[in-house]
């Protein structure tokens, strides 16, 4: 369906996605776009971010501590400065027994192959363009994700209505990390 009518296409695959952007959204005569993002095959794990001086140990700690404690958390930084890496590797300090609902835009993080052990529920953004009522954003997903009782909710990037979504979610009582 990528065309005039639909001038941006995410496409997912096994170890990756892909990005294209076309007329008339492309503009000054550069376009088509077409940018490929690869996912890590192996995940890092926060003992390997220590090693590596990505984080330290104090940080680690209280990383343990806030999700041992029930407190919510909340990465920020620019594009490509280890948001999801930090997020991914923060999750391995949620007790196995715990639920963990993670919602994304589009499929990255791929929590439950980095932690099969752990009760890991993955919602995904679904978009229709003929049928409204079948659009499945990531503010819709959180408001359903309230009536599922998870211990905590993930998101793999939040912006929008659905950034207000998650942080009345947490005002009412639910942890998001």
């Amino acid at each position: 369906e990528w065309g005039d009518s639909k001038p941006i296409a995410n496409v997912r695959y096994p170890n990756g996605r892909v990005n294209l952007v076309r007329d008339p959204i492309a503009t000054g005569g550069g376009g088509p776009y077409i940018s490929f993002r690869l996912f890590p095959k192996d995940a890092l794990r926060p003992k390997d971010l220590i090693e590596a001086g990505s984080m330290s140990e104090e940080l680690w700690e209280f990383i343990k501590m806030s999700i041992k404690y029930g407190l919510n958390g909340l990465m920020v930084g620019s594009t490509g400065s280890g948001k999801t890496t930090l997020l991914t590797a923060s999750l391995e300090a949620v007790p196995n027994d715990y639920r963990i609902l993670l919602m994304e835009d589009t499929e990255e993080m791929r929590l439950r192959h980095k932690y099969p052990d752990k009760h890991i529920i993955t919602e995904e953004c679904k978009f229709n363009t003929r049928d409204e009522e079948r659009n499945y954003n990531l503010s819709k997903l959180t408001t359903n994700a309230l009536r599922q009782k998870p211990d905590y909710m993930s998101y793999g990037e939040v912006r929008d209505k659905a950034a207000y979504d998650m942080l009345n979610g947490a005002n009412t009582g639910h942890r998001v990390w």
